[in-house]
C-alpha cells in the first residue's frame, strides 16, 4: 500500500522552487557583475548540489512510503527498499527549531549500525503511517522518544 505525506511534498515542492529559481537568480547577478569566474564556479557548484538533493528528496517523498507485508520502501535522497522481516525497531522523534517541530521517524534494520530516518510533516501523519506499519510487521519495537509520549509519563 502506498501512502504520502501531501503536506510535506509541498514544502518540499516550495523549497525546490525557491532553491532553483535563487539559483538562477543569484548566478545572473553574479555573470553581470562580472565576478571572477572560479568565484562563479564555486558558488554554481555548492548551491547546485544542494538543489540537486532538494530535488531528488521532493521525486521520493511524492512517490510516497510502501508497506506490504514483504517490503517496506521509505522516501529520501535515495529511496530505501528492504525486506519487512529486516525491519528490527522504530524510533519515534521530535526536534524543535525556531522554524517549527521536525516530527522524525528512524528506522533500525537488522545488521545495520545507523538506522534510516523519515520526517513527517505532522505528528498525526507520522502516527498514521507507524500504525500501518505495524501491523502490516507485528514483530517491530516501537520506541516512542516523543515529548507527546514523555507528559504521558509524568
Amino acid at each position: 500500500m502506498w501512502m504520502t505525506d501531501q503536506k510535506r511534498v509541498r514544502s518540499l515542492l516550495i523549497l525546490v522552487i525557491f532553491g532553483w529559481s535563487f539559483l538562477f537568480a543569484f548566478a545572473s547577478i553574479l555573470y553581470i557583475a562580472e565576478v571572477e569566474w572560479y568565484v562563479l564556479l564555486v558558488f554554481l557548484a555548492v548551491y547546485t548540489l544542494s538543489a540537486v538533493i532538494s530535488t531528488l528528496q521532493f521525486i521520493s517523498y511524492s512517490k510516497g512510503i510502501f508497506v506490504s507485508d514483504f517490503e517496506i520502501i521509505l522516501p529520501g535522497v535515495t529511496r530505501k527498499k528492504f525486506s519487512s522481516q529486516d525491519l528490527e525497531k522504530i524510533v519515534l522523534s521530535d526536534t524543535r527549531s525556531r522554524f517549527g517541530t521536525n516530527y522524525f521517524a528512524m528506522f533500525y534494520l537488522k545488521g545495520k549500525k545507523f538506522p534510516y530516518g523519515v520526517t513527517f510533516s505532522s505528528d498525526e501523519k507520522r502516527r498514521e503511517i507507524i500504525e500501518l506499519l505495524c501491523e502490516f510487521c507485528p514483530h517491530v519495537q516501537l520506541v516512542d522518544k516523543t515529548k507527546r509520549s514523555e507528559k504521558r509519563k509524568k
